[in-house]
């Protein structure tokens, strides 16, 4: 388990992994490691910016990730629309 993954369990108390399972019963697949520490860090409020530093990836590959793919996964488990996904995001991070 990723250092990040183990914040997001013991900084927000919320099981992951479980969450990770029910995002791969969506049927899309599994999700790669760097999507897992995209989500993660998300969670704990990184920036894009901070996050594609972290893993060596150019900002634009983590906004497409997010937005093309990890967003519209989540939107539909939790039944919500994705722009609102990407909005409270962007909110968290502003404050």
């Amino acid at each position: 388990m990723c250092k990040h993954c183990q914040q997001v369990i013991e900084q927000l108390g919320i099981d992951i992994e479980l969450f990770f399972r029910k995002l791969a019963d969506l049927g899309r697949g599994q999700l790669s490691e760097w999507d897992k520490e995209i989500i993660c860090q998300s969670l704990l409020g990184h920036s894009r910016k901070h996050i594609a530093l972290q893993l060596r990836l150019p900002a634009e590959s983590v906004r497409d990730r997010l937005s093309h793919y990890i967003y519209s996964q989540i939107s539909e488990l939790m039944q919500v629309d994705q722009e609102a996904i990407a909005l409270n995001h962007h909110q968290k991070l502003l404050l």
